[in-house]
């Protein structure tokens, strides 16, 4: 594959010839697509499964319960059992995540008085683009929480972006006995990623229109 960059009258032109194999510690791996999009799920489903919602409670993301309303529950291993007996969620359980969810929310953590250089409502997080969710007023502009990073290189450009389910995690209202003996679902986004053999182009905006779309269908089946 040739690789091209545009010289100073904007006409495309081959790039020259890199050899990365200096800078492997820094970036000069080759990869795919298939890699990138193995890598951004990971990362996708490790911020949000939480290992102590799930047989243990399911709690979701941003659930305030405290000690003293767990303490008002059933007791837990007797109602374990109970909702093992009746079959609940025997074929489903869901594996660990590759990192810790409190690990993924320090990554993901947007750092203030940083900005984003390709989206001006983002900030920068641990070696990620995060812009956080925002809806502050009825009919105006709902910013859409998710997490990207862009690369170049002479000749290529790359675009790593997630966008989370704005749904998941909403669960429906059941018993606490259904509560304790219920998995949680599984991760659910959107990842996209775009690698092109041309240098100095940007990504990230056609990469939210794209997570967008699938999530538009998605939603819609």
């Amino acid at each position: 594959m040739s690789h091209y960059v545009k010289n100073k009258n904007g006409r495309l032109v081959n790039a020259p010839y890199v050899n990365n194999s200096y800078k492997w510690a820094g970036g000069g791996f080759i990869s795919d697509v298939t890699d990138l999009l193995k890598f951004g799920n990971i990362m996708l489903y490790s911020y949000q499964y939480d290992a102590d919602s799930s047989i243990n409670g399911n709690i979701s993301k941003g659930d305030n319960q405290t000690k003293e309303d767990n303490s008002r529950l059933p007791d837990t291993s007797e109602t374990l059992n109970s909702v093992v007996e009746k079959g609940h969620n025997s074929e489903r359980k869901l594996l660990p995540g590759y990192l810790k969810r409190k690990t993924m929310d320090m990554i993901f953590a947007p750092v203030d008085k940083t900005e984003c250089s390709w989206d001006k409502d983002g900030f920068y997080g641990m070696g990620w683009a995060v812009v956080p969710e925002k809806y502050e007023n009825g009919y105006c502009k709902q910013q859409r929480q998710y997490v990207s990073h862009t690369g170049g290189a002479i000749g290529a450009s790359s675009v790593l972006l997630i966008l989370p389910s704005q749904n998941y995690g909403k669960q429906e209202e059941t018993s606490s006995e259904e509560k304790y003996g219920k998995q949680p679902d599984p991760p659910q986004g959107i990842v996209v990623t775009i690698i092109t053999n041309m240098g100095s182009v940007g990504l990230n905006r056609v990469a939210l229109e794209i997570a967008k779309s699938f999530e538009s269908v998605e939603s819609n089946i």
